[in-house]
């Protein structure tokens, strides 16, 4: 079955789905990943959903073709409710002006909200909404929410509200019907989106659990993370870090969308998104660098350090960032260099450590493919904080040889040679 909602608020129009299918044998398929995203983006003005059964949906969006109106998609939608002996009920919204249209009961009206799919899951949303009810209250949870720009007040409430309440009745199991993930489309500045998420969830905390860092992403902790990437007219994408899936929801043949799945990593996945379909999504469960780290070494393993420079940059991006918050929000250096060592030394420890290991394996790589002055500016930035890192002093040393600036290599040779470190690992070849 299903469950769609879809509301006015002002000028604004939402509408929230669940990802649960029902096939032509009756049958519900119960696993997140047999469902399918149930709002279309036929553009960025007309959105359509459906709730019911995927066959007759499925040949009706494969009469909908890209230069259809409004008007030959409502009467193409009507026709295959009615086809369907009310096997499946649509959903159009679109914009300028604003407007919702039903489809359900063999009739078709222009409404200022409307749901289709399961009597008990409108039941229960409605209860939920009315007397704002967490389902999960007895868990740990995180949810992070992209909310659209221009939402007032009144707007971020409704929809919150309405969000927290389809999430409730996806997480009972008391309603087999509505199952999987909740995808919003909303409109803003005159176009539908679809806002990122991230909600996490576990079971209660144990009491030796109290004091420390809460884990979400293993199956031990009872974990179920959802990151949403949001998506466009081409493609929605939602990561699984429990598992490490990507799912990437696709129209095959202008039918309904059904997902690539993916066995990677965040980090890769980001990548792949971004590449291929254009989407970034803001929010990330892996971002720490040493992430970026463990990436970047594992393509100096392969011999592959093109790409391994692009993971140690992006990890000190990551950092800068975090410097820009110690200095001033609003400022932004370009490179980890334009950052005063007064302001580096208040980094957190364990992102200082991290930071200088990135610097090195990104002058090694650097050095790899001769690119001795990068290599040469990292080390230097390295040694500003560990002034006897026998690594970077021997990738200095080499840098400045293949320069041809032998003699400021050998003035450091010499300057080691008076200090009581060792300097058996830097020695010049």
């Amino acid at each position: 079955m299903s469950l769609i909602i879809a509301k006015k608020c002002e000028d604004s129009i939402f509408m929230l789905s669940d990802t649960k299918l029902t096939y032509k044998d009756g049958i519900n398929r119960d696993r997140p990943l047999q469902g399918t995203i149930k709002v279309i983006q036929h553009s960025d003005k007309i959105c359509i959903s459906f709730a019911g059964d995927n066959y007759y949906a499925h040949l009706a969006f494969q009469k909908i073709t890209s230069d259809q109106n409004l008007d030959s998609i409502k009467q193409i939608l009507l026709e295959s409710h009615i086809n369907s002996k009310n096997q499946v009920d649509y959903i159009i919204i679109s914009l300028n002006p604003s407007k919702i249209f039903e489809i359900k009961t063999n009739k078709l009206e222009e409404v200022n909200h409307s749901w289709i799919g399961s009597q008990l899951g409108f039941d229960k949303f409605q209860f939920y909404q009315n007397n704002h009810i967490n389902f999960c209250n007895e868990a740990v949870q995180v949810k992070i929410n992209e909310m659209p720009s221009n939402f007032t007040s009144e707007c971020t409430e409704l929809y919150t509200n309405c969000f927290e309440s389809i999430l409730n009745v996806i997480n009972n199991e008391a309603i087999p019907e509505v199952g999987g993930f909740v995808i919003s489309i909303v409109s803003e500045s005159g176009k539908f989106i679809s806002p990122p998420y991230l909600n996490a969830f576990r079971k209660p905390l144990e009491t030796d659990e109290l004091n420390g860092d809460v884990n979400f992403l293993g199956a031990e902790s009872g974990s179920y993370t959802i990151n949403f990437w949001g998506g466009n007219e081409k493609a929605i994408a939602i990561y699984l870090p429990v598992g490490n899936l990507g799912l990437v929801y696709q129209r095959l043949n202008n039918g309904i969308m059904k997902p690539v799945i993916l066995k990677i990593d965040e980090i890769d996945f980001a990548d792949y998104l971004y590449l291929e379909k254009k989407l970034e999504g803001p929010f990330r469960t892996q971002t720490h660098p040493e992430y970026f780290n463990i990436k970047g070494v594992n393509s100096i393993i392969k011999k592959d350090y093109i790409k391994a420079i692009n993971y140690f940059s992006k990890g000190i991006e990551w950092i800068c960032r975090d410097l820009a918050d110690i200095n001033n929000p609003s400022t932004k250096h370009s490179s980890i260099y334009d950052y005063d060592y007064a302001l580096k030394r208040l980094l957190p420890e364990d992102l200082l450590s991290c930071l200088k290991t990135l610097l090195l394996n990104r002058a090694v790589s650097s050095y790899h493919l001769f690119d001795f002055i990068q290599a040469l500016n990292d080390c230097n930035e390295l040694l500003k904080f560990e002034e006897l890192n026998s690594e970077a002093i021997k990738f200095k040393m080499r840098s400045l040889q293949n320069l041809n600036e032998n003699e400021e290599a050998f003035q450091i040779l010499e300057k080691y040679r008076k200090t009581n470190f060792s300097i058996e690992a830097i020695s010049i070849s």
